[in-house]
């Protein structure tokens, strides 16, 4: 009888080991294998800016690639992509750094079987929202001028509004600003010419600013008067590859030089000057993206 107690209580130990042993291999499971992991993972890549997106259902937008995904016993490797999946809720989660979170997250890692897109993405035009070149013509409805090395904190491209943004009169003429004994603060950069812009349609009730602010191109609300730099670029554009539809007159910038100036370009074959704020310039909006 005392040997029989005895071999109850092994057993009853063995099978508590077991069970334990089961819920701790479930709980702190890495397996791309074990339950709860998806059998199909789609992604959604934005062609512009490169970012990945889990695709839980339907398609991808025409500015994204969508790519099939099939998982693999092999970690890491060129291509491969790690999903971490919640335990509990069974929500997906790409794991671009570190790891998933212990007891609560499974570990599945998966590779691209496929890609395919919802419309051309090799082929988008720039104004469709595909990469852009000089001259291509841009999202607003206008040419792109000016195409920066990389994407800066403004965007990468230039875009100027068309010959006719205005009517078939061409580009309107304006004074920088009707106030001339006020500093107003302005910058010189490319991609300053939109907060320049803001700065004079707040403070000026007449200026060249207000009239590219106003301008609805292409649906867009983002048009103004570009900056000193910018105004430059859009120079050697029209110079340098002969665009039409520009007076060789001078446009206005939107860069301050002191309480009285303003910063101008001469078109075509001329260059950057400063001129009294009541000039009558030309205006030609460009929007940034």
């Amino acid at each position: 009888m005392f040997e029989n107690f005895h071999r109850v209580r092994w057993a009853m130990a063995c099978s508590g080991l077991l069970v334990a042993s089961t819920l701790l291999g479930i709980t702190a499971s890495n397996s791309s294998n074990a339950a709860g992991v998806p059998t199909k993972i789609s992604t959604c890549t934005n062609i512009s800016t490169g970012v990945v997106r889990l695709l839980p259902k339907g398609n991808c937008l025409s500015t994204e690639e969508k790519s099939a995904w099939s998982r693999t016993a092999k970690v890491g490797g060129s291509g491969s992509m790690v999903i971490c999946t919640n335990l509990k809720t069974g929500a997906n989660r790409i794991l671009s750094k570190g790891v998933c979170a212990a007891k609560v997250e499974l570990k599945s890692v998966w590779i691209k079987v496929g890609a395919k897109t919802t419309a051309t993405p090799t082929t988008l035009t720039c104004a469709a929202g595909g990469k852009c070149a000089r001259k291509d013509a841009g999202p607003g409805g206008g040419l792109v001028f000016y195409v920066a090395d990389a994407r800066e904190t403004w965007g990468r491209y230039l875009e100027v509004a068309p010959t006719n943004w205005n009517g078939p009169g061409g580009d309107p003429k304006a004074p920088w600003c009707n106030i001339t004994d006020t500093l107003i603060t302005t910058e010189f950069e490319i991609g300053k010419g939109l907060a320049n812009t803001a700065t004079l349609s707040a403070t000026c009730s007449t200026s060249a600013a207000a009239l590219a602010k106003a301008y609805r191109g292409g649906g867009k609300s983002d048009w103004y008067l570009p900056s000193v730099a910018e105004l430059h670029e859009l120079h050697g554009f029209v110079y340098g590859l002969d665009i039409p539809g520009f007076a060789p007159d001078y446009f206005w910038s939107s860069t301050q030089d002191g309480y009285l100036n303003a910063w101008g370009e001469y078109f075509i074959k001329g260059g950057t000057l400063v001129a009294a704020k009541t000039s009558q310039y030309l205006v030609r909006p460009i929007r940034r993206f």
